[in-house]
């Protein structure tokens, strides 16, 4: 809990409620002292927890919060602040969504606790106010839809895919959500070919064919989907990086990695033969001790230098066709092994 909003707070109370959390709170003083005087009833008690306190999962005083239900809609819950909503696609006002429109295909369940949670600096709306969903100051929700505009509700980056409307969803939104599979988790996307689906797979909500095979994955962290200028240095030059990218593939970049070190591998022993012959040549060439020898050495060693220098340009050239080859293979998005996802992408 953040030490700046305490876990009970009477100041959220009005009227009777203030009253007696306040002697709620007497209580549980007295209990601290020693005394056994519950201020709430004045019973003398050995030991007891007052009424209302809350603790050990007694009834609490809480804000009073009332929701403004649209006709259409019904509330199952203990109170306007933690409830589960049936009814239309609403995100906001009764003049908000699909169901503000008339729409009858957009049934919706919304389970929210902690409306407005976020308002007033964290205190919440003002006891006894009312309010309306709220998808930013809402504490906690999970929206369930069968026809809703659910990026544009909820405030997402349109990313590769952009924004998806009229269409079924569910949105989850917390401080913090885990998704736990104790024996593993799978994110799938695109068609089902279960029973039923059809040979060309299952439709999408509103009948019609879903065409994408493999819908793309996006993880946006920051919930940014734009670009970020680097700006140039004495060693760089000044660039431009986009922020959502493929994920790289775990088996094609490893290949592509040994794939390159292959090649440095080539060029190593390319510049290790032309080093080796040179070194022969010199020798030659500062090895005579006859005055005649000079031009006939000067002769032969330049026919060795030139035979040698064949052969390093003929390695170099494979080296560089492998280099080709290689980028081809691993660098473009034609590449059958391209290293980047087509499908997953993060930021």
């Amino acid at each position: 809990m953040s030490s700046k909003k305490p876990i009970y707070d009477p100041k959220l109370l009005a009227g009777q409620r203030k009253e007696a959390a306040a002697r709620t709170l007497e209580s549980l003083l007295n209990m601290a002292d020693g005394k056994t005087v519950d201020a709430l009833t004045g019973d003398a008690k050995a030991s007891f927890i007052p009424k209302s306190a809350g603790i050990s999962h007694t009834p609490v005083l809480k804000p009073t919060i009332n929701f403004n239900a649209a006709p259409d809609e019904m509330q199952i819950g203990p109170g306007g602040n933690t409830a589960i909503v049936f009814g239309r696609d609403r995100p906001a006002s009764e003049a908000s969504g699909w169901g503000a429109k008339g729409s009858n295909t957009c049934d919706t369940i919304d389970i929210v606790a902690g409306r407005s949670s976020a308002a007033r600096g964290g205190e919440g709306p003002t006891p006894g106010s009312v309010v309306e969903p709220n998808l930013t100051n809402d504490a906690a929700r999970i929206y369930i839809s069968q026809l809703t505009d659910v990026d544009l509700n909820f405030g997402i980056a349109g990313g590769k895919q952009g924004l998806m409307k009229e269409r079924s969803a569910i949105a989850l939104k917390a401080d913090g959500i885990r998704v736990i599979g104790k024996e593993g988790v799978k994110i799938v996307t695109g068609r089902s070919f279960a029973f039923k689906a059809g040979p060309t797979g299952e439709k999408n909500t509103l009948g019609g064919a879903n065409k994408k095979t493999a819908p793309k994955i996006e993880l946006l962290a920051g919930n940014h989907d734009g670009e970020q200028v680097m700006r140039a240095t004495k060693w760089l030059p000044k660039q431009t990086i986009k922020n959502l990218q493929g994920v790289a593939r775990g088996q094609n970049t490893r290949d592509a990695l040994r794939g390159l070190g292959e090649i440095v591998e080539q060029l190593i022993g390319t510049v290790a033969q032309f080093t080796s012959v040179q070194l022969k040549v010199n020798t030659a060439l500062g090895t005579s001790s006859w005055p005649g020898d000079t031009a006939s050495h000067a002769a032969s060693s330049l026919e060795g230098g030139l035979k040698t220098l064949m052969v390093v340009q003929n390695s170099l050239w494979h080296t560089r066709i492998n280099k080709i080859i290689w980028e081809l293979n691993y660098t473009y998005p034609f590449g059958y092994k391209y290293v980047m996802s087509r499908n997953v992408y993060s930021t």
